[in-house]
């Protein structure tokens, strides 16, 4: 009898050129997942981080782009689509943060710190929910932070605003998505 083995799952890990992303991406490899690597600058680091993840015998694509604009979300999806026919895990890890207090943060500072840090997570969600309700399986983790839930700091406004937001996306995403067997998480850092 001939068996058909499963495909290996497939995990994308925005900011993962480097840190926290970094690590998330080599612990993925090394249980044997398939895995992207997103940067929106440094595309030699990301590189790197591929070539590393490789190193576990797992495939390993780079998708270059800024999670906080749409146009180039479709981008990384396409790239996942062309590579791995499959995304399984998102890992919303992406993050930027300025230290500005509160009178001196500008429209413009805002904006940015908001793109990056909710409305990219939620447009990449987004992006997947297609293939995730197709195949009835998909976890979603967010890398949200303790600054804006437990502990406020001076020059976090914009970034506790976005972080506690987080929250109240996944725990919507969370109830909306649970009949389609799609998990979503979120994971403090500091």
């Amino acid at each position: 009898m001939i068996t058909r083995s499963e495909p290996k799952k497939t995990a994308f890990v925005s900011g993962s050129g480097r840190n926290i992303g970094r690590a998330i991406v080599l612990e993925m490899a090394s249980r044997g997942y398939n895995v992207v690597v997103n940067g929106s600058s440094d595309q030699d680091s990301c590189e790197a981080v591929a070539e590393e993840a490789r190193s576990h015998g797992v495939g390993a694509q780079v998708a270059m782009g800024n999670v906080g604009q749409p146009d180039n979300i479709r981008q990384i999806g396409e790239t996942i689509f062309q590579k791995f026919d499959r995304i399984d895990i998102l890992v919303n890890n992406a993050g930027i943060l300025f230290p500005t207090r509160v009178e001196e943060i500008s429209e413009e500072e805002w904006d940015l710190v908001m793109n990056v840090n909710l409305k990219g997570p939620f447009f990449l969600l987004q992006s997947a929910l297609d293939h995730f309700i197709q195949n009835k399986y998909g976890k979603v983790i967010f890398t949200s932070s303790i600054t804006g839930t437990s502990v406020s700091a001076s020059g976090h406004a914009h970034y506790a605003a976005t972080k506690s937001g987080l929250l109240g996306l996944v725990k919507t995403a969370a109830v909306e998505l649970s009949q389609y067997n799609c998990l979503l998480y979120t994971s403090p850092s500091p």
